[in-house]
């Protein structure tokens, strides 16, 4: 048997020019697509880095209670090796300047301005260092107050951190303490004598752990050579702060205020980045932090694929950086200092 096909001729032709037109338009898409894809790949990419100068971890030196040789010791070694350090100090039992009866054994309202001087943060422990949870609220509340007034009167420096005495409290002592103030050491790691057990091992494995999980280590340090936990050799910590110096690029030896306002801003702001022409860029940073508590520049880290040369101010008046590196992966990368609160940030790619 024979079966005659007949195929529309017309029918044919128009569905195949029809498939033509679509595939051609598919065709058309897909170059569009990728040419912007290609467009946004040469893009810059900014964000603020974890910690400041785009450091892999940070470390804040805390040191408790306002023994004398915090500041005969420790804090010039700080200064000699350019970092800072926190001195929580209990202010019923610092000394004032030549008092017959002075206690030899702690710092004097005198040692305190000079180590604040060195830019040294001196901040809050409480009054007569008793523990706040045994204690009344209302008598809580008079033993943070009372330090808060006195360090201001003596140093003109109102305490924007708070460390609790034997690192006890509760919810209502968090709350009460935290008031008005960047942050409260919430954790720490012993660094000392007989109660810490530090050795150059363990010392370095806390900086090993700090920039692996790109954390921020808070060392708790009491007596250096007296004194609660004091070290059985002092040259176990100085010679750390001597390594940790050695590892500048990957660690931030910053105060305990320093390092905790920049995580607070850092995770708080945010930036809008627009393009004003071919190769220049607007970013405007926006925080809605208190600007006196959060004061502080965070760093900007500003990346592109096919770049060599890439300028950066923040403001019409700003001072323009245009210092960047080479990745690994091809890359240039630059980092620039920037206020969270400021005016918009211009970036011009001038060499691609």
């Amino acid at each position: 048997m024979i079966i005659d096909i007949i195929i529309p001729l017309t029918s044919y032709h128009t569905t195949n020019t029809m498939n033509a037109m679509y595939m051609k338009k598919i065709a058309l898409l897909f170059c569009f697509l990728l040419i912007n894809l290609m467009l946004a790949a040469n893009e810059p990419e900014v964000r603020v880095a974890k910690y400041r100068n785009n450091a892999k971890c940070a470390i804040s030196y805390t040191f408790d209670d306002g023994l004398k040789e915090h500041f005969t010791l420790v804090a010039p070694r700080l200064h000699q090796l350019g970092m800072q350090g926190t001195f929580w100090i209990v202010g019923g039992k610092v000394n004032d300047v030549n008092a017959p009866d002075a206690d030899t054994t702690r710092v004097s309202w005198g040692d305190l301005g000079i180590m604040r001087d060195y830019g040294m943060e001196i901040s809050n422990h409480t009054w007569s260092h008793k523990k706040l949870i045994n204690l009344s609220l209302d008598e809580a509340k008079r033993e943070i107050q009372r330090n808060d007034t006195i360090i201001y009167e003596k140093l003109g420096v109102f305490p924007r951190t708070f460390c609790y005495p034997y690192n006890a409290k509760n919810e209502d002592i968090l709350k009460m303490a935290s008031a008005d103030r960047v942050a409260t050491r919430l954790k720490q790691v012993g660094v000392g004598g007989a109660k810490s057990n530090s050795t150059p091992e363990s010392l370095r494995l806390m900086v090993d752990k700090a920039i692996a999980n790109e954390d921020w280590a808070v060392a708790m340090i009491h007596g250096i050579t007296y004194g609660y936990d004091a070290f059985e050799s002092p040259d176990i910590f100085w010679n750390h702060l001597e390594e940790v110096r050695a590892m500048n690029d990957s660690v931030w030896v910053g105060t305990f205020r320093d390092v905790a306002a920049y995580c607070e801003a850092r995770d708080r702001v945010s930036l809008k980045m627009e393009k004003l022409g071919e190769n220049k860029y607007m970013v405007t940073p926006s925080l809605l932090l208190d600007e006196e508590l959060f004061a502080g520049d965070l760093t900007l880290v500003v990346e592109c694929s096919d770049a060599s040369r890439i300028e950066i101010k923040q403001g019409n008046d700003g001072e323009m950086q245009v210092l960047g590196s080479l990745k690994e992966d091809g890359t240039f990368s630059m980092i620039y200092s920037f206020n969270p609160f400021g005016a918009p940030i211009y970036i011009t790619i001038t060499d691609r």
